[in-house]
This record gives structure tokens, C-alpha cells and sequence, in this order.
């Protein structure tokens, strides 16, 4: 099996449901990752596009703009900024979610394809990816690294969102290795690794932490609409309910210890 079809086959196990599973978990954006949570947000659906306007304001994206946006989940970030620039396309290894935001989010060009296998026939003014490092191992992150220097236009920008292991952490390694073996498609890694990596390929790396906060108030909204929704959850995928419980939990932990950062990488060429 390939490398590819191997990663594909074991992100469809954590990521490939019915698409009403997600309906629960608060937010008509869908948004899988941490939110942006302001004085007066009181739902995961406010702070998604708390979130989005964030990323506009860091970027600035014009209407004249073409954006890339690899790994679009179901596509709440494509759906903040289509009507925002000339043109947006989007690629994603999940069948299931492309075939979903093809039918529901006209506007969009979306593509189902691993990155490995998109040879795309214009350059992008932008690209974006929210939690797609995680998803690749080293060797990959160095091809991954390449793509986006090859696809980005010369004055363009790549923004990235990923979380990072504090490398103070007394317990790091242990919990690195452990997570990474739970898995199997990726590995969590420091920001300053990631900072490196990508500086070594010609990008200028600006970066921005999200307060752990953030994430700690995502993941308990999560929870809460998934106990309150826990039957008909269960109906649709009793093991997808039961791994989201157990992992939210973990990362919990993870964050309140201070074990986990949140950090944007903004590369400038």
C-alpha cells in the first residue's frame, strides 16, 4: 500500500462520518479545530468565524486574490472567504467531506486529492492550511514544505495554523511519542522546529500564538453539545463519539497543564 492511500485510510477513520455527526457539535461552520473565543463569544459558531476574520486580518486578501486552502474539512474556511477573492479552490484527501462541501458550498473549486498528487496550473496569491502539518510525517513535511514555495506567487503568502508541543514540558517526549503512535498519519512537533524547517526552504516566518484558552473553551463546547446530543451521535457512529471523548479529554489535560501551544506561521518568500 502507499504511502498516500495508507494516510488517506487512516484519516477516513477519524475524519470520514456522516456529515450530520458534526451538525452536533455546535457550529454551522463545521470548524474541527481551535476557535477564537472573545469577551462576548458564546458559541463554537461565533468563534469560528472569529477565528476567519482573524486569518483576514493577517492577510488581507483581496478581490483580485486566488487562494489555495489545502486540507478544507468541511469548509468553513472557504465559505468565510469565497466572495472575498477571485477565485478559491480547495483540496482534501477525505472523499466524504469533498463530495459534502462540492454539493453545499457553490462558489468553491473543490478537489479531492492528497497535496502529494495536485499539480495545480496557476501560482497562488495565498495558501492556507489549519492543522495540516500534524498530518505528515517528517519526509512529507520536507516535500509539503517544497509544494508551497513552488505553488506561491512571489509577493504571496502561506498561513499556517498548527499546534506545537511546548518544548519546556516535563513530560513532552513522553506524550510526543505516545500521540504519535495514536496517529499513525502524522506527528506533533515544537514551533520552533516547524519555524526552522520551513526558514530553511527560503521562507520568512512570522508567528502567532493563540492563547491555550482558546482551545480549552473549543474543546469544552465540543463536549458539551456532544453530551447533550450523545444519543443520536451514538446512533450515527458510537465509536467516533466514544474516541472524540476520550482524546478532547486528553488534550484537556494536555492544555491546562500547559503542555500544548497554538500557534499561526505566516511565510513570506
Amino acid at each position: 500500500m502507499s504511502s498516500i492511500s495508507r494516510i488517506e485510510g487512516l484519516i477516513a477513520q477519524h475524519y470520514d462520518q456522516e456529515a450530520e455527526f458534526y451538525d452536533y457539535l455546535g457550529t454551522t461552520h463545521r470548524s474541527y479545530s481551535c476557535n477564537v473565543w472573545k469577551p462576548a463569544t458564546t458559541t463554537n459558531d461565533e468563534a469560528a468565524l472569529n477565528k476567519y476574520r482573524q486569518y483576514n486580518q493577517i492577510l488581507n486578501v483581496q478581490p483580485t486574490d486566488n487562494v489555495l486552502e489545502i486540507g478544507s474539512g468541511w469548509g468553513g474556511m472557504a465559505k468565510f472567504f469565497k466572495n472575498k477573492v477571485n477565485s478559491y479552490r480547495a483540496i482534501n484527501i477525505t472523499k466524504q467531506q469533498v463530495d459534502w462541501t462540492d454539493a453545499n458550498i457553490p462558489g468553491v473549486t473543490f478537489i479531492h486529492k492528497a497535496w502529494q498528487e495536485y499539480e495545480p496550473n496557476r501560482r497562488f496569491d495565498f495558501i492556507l492550511g489549519d492543522g495540516v502539518l500534524v498530518h505528515a510525517k517528517y519526509a512529507q513535511k520536507r516535500m509539503f514544505r517544497r509544494a508551497l514555495r513552488k505553488w506561491l506567487k512571489p509577493n504571496g503568502k502561506v498561513l499556517l495554523k498548527e499546534m506545537h508541543f511546548d518544548p519546556n514540558s516535563r513530560v513532552q517526549k513522553q506524550i510526543c511519542a505516545g500521540l504519535n503512535h495514536t496517529f499513525k498519519w502524522g506527528e506533533y512537533r515544537t514551533l520552533q522546529e516547524d519555524v526552522d524547517d520551513l526558514t530553511d526552504v527560503g521562507f520568512t516566518v512570522n508567528t502567532t500564538t493563540i492563547p491555550i484558552i482558546n482551545y480549552i473553551k473549543t474543546m469544552r463546547e465540543w463536549k458539551k453539545q456532544m453530551r447533550i446530543n450523545r444519543v443520536r451521535m451514538k446512533q450515527i457512529h458510537t465509536n467516533k463519539y466514544r474516541l472524540d471523548m476520550a482524546t478532547w479529554n486528553l488534550y484537556l489535560e494536555l492544555m491546562r497543564r500547559g503542555d500544548f501551544t497554538v500557534d499561526i506561521m505566516v511565510c513570506n518568500v
